[in-house]
């Protein structure tokens, strides 16, 4: 039987009764802990983290709610070009008057003066949106398009322009459709352009590359080489504009593996412990170093919850049996065989 303090999430993962009652086992562990939990209410939040890190997943959803919004705009400037030497006489020919090289710096000083101005009026209507380690954010844009920002990422429009919209790092979005305008949703990365008129998408530009993953409806990507490719609901495609390189093109059986980081879950599909740390260093910002290459090449299949970062941690702790210290800002992995 149980034992009758838990003071930690330890104290119930470490519990066999615990664990029953989780995997709905052996009918007197069930109605015991029913009981213990009707007379421990101030319990109940430890008792609920612990029971997703014995399931390893947890499907607590966040509401898609309206929030404020602050971004910036694009620079569209290029406000001084170079000069020729056709352009601009040299300062060695003496028979030059004066008053031409005077006139040429005040052209250029007014240029810059222009280009100032220009972009100061701009950085005025910037919008602007940025995630720290571990958060990520529900955001409603101007023309009713609902997207989810991921850990570590950025999001900016112009404000007079809310269907342009530049990312570095990860959202899932719900593009609203404006059938009367006709107006394309775009979404923009360092490696590709996404078209849209209306659907759900997801767009990963991490590490020197893009993802995107179709849920719902059509798009067009526009890659940076200017090919366009058409994706359909289902489909993956990663891009490469360094190499210049279509890295993967393919139908996925499960899209919601790459898209359920949006509902604070992890959904990992044979992935290795070493895949799987990259994501929750682009989660939290923690990278990892492993004592062993056992730890690295072991594969993980389940969910981990991402919400809370002790107990992300310790799901996979306990998913691929080993052990997690943390170092400073580095986690050390060793296995426990």
């Amino acid at each position: 039987m149980a034992k009758r303090e838990f003071k930690s999430i330890e104290d119930f993962i470490e519990d066999a009764s615990f664990v029953n009652w989780v995997n709905k086992e052996n009918l007197s562990d069930i109605n015991f802990w029913e009981k213990w939990i009707e007379e421990h209410p101030d319990q109940l939040e430890l008792v609920l983290n612990a029971k997703a890190v014995v399931n390893g997943i947890q499907f607590k959803k966040t509401p898609h709610e309206a929030e404020k919004t602050e971004a910036r705009w694009e620079s569209l400037i290029n406000a001084i070009e170079n000069k020729t030497e056709n352009d601009i006489p040299s300062l060695k020919k003496r028979t030059a008057p004066l008053y031409r090289y005077i006139s040429i710096a005040a052209s250029i000083c007014a240029l810059m003066v222009l280009g100032w101005l220009y972009q100061s009026s701009l950085s005025k209507n910037e919008i602007i949106h940025q995630t720290k380690n571990g958060e990520f954010i529900n955001l409603r844009l101007p023309d009713g398009t609902n997207l989810t920002l991921n850990a570590n990422s950025e999001i900016r429009y112009q404000k007079n322009n809310p269907r342009k919209v530049w990312l570095k790092g990860e959202a899932y979005f719900r593009v609203k459709k404006k059938p009367s305008a006709k107006a394309k949703f775009q979404v923009m990365t360092d490696d590709l352009t996404v078209e849209v008129y209306g659907t759900e998408f997801n767009v990963n530009s991490r590490h020197q590359k893009t993802d995107v993953i179709l849920d719902e409806g059509a798009i067009n990507i526009v890659l940076s080489d200017g090919s366009v490719k058409e994706m359909i609901p289902g489909e993956f495609i990663s891009f490469s504009a360094e190499s210049e390189t279509l890295l993967t093109r393919k139908k996925v059986e499960k899209p919601e593996v790459l898209t359920s980081w949006k509902d604070g879950t992890l959904i990992l599909d044979q992935l290795s412990l070493q895949e799987v740390m990259t994501k929750i260093e682009d989660i939290y910002g923690t990278p990892a170093e492993f004592a062993d290459e056992i730890s690295a090449t072991k594969v993980i299949s389940g969910g981990i919850p991402t919400e809370n970062f002790e107990i992300c941690i310790m799901a996979i702790e306990k998913a691929a049996n080993v052990r997690i210290d943390r170092d400073n800002n580095t986690l050390l992995i060793m296995s426990n065989n």
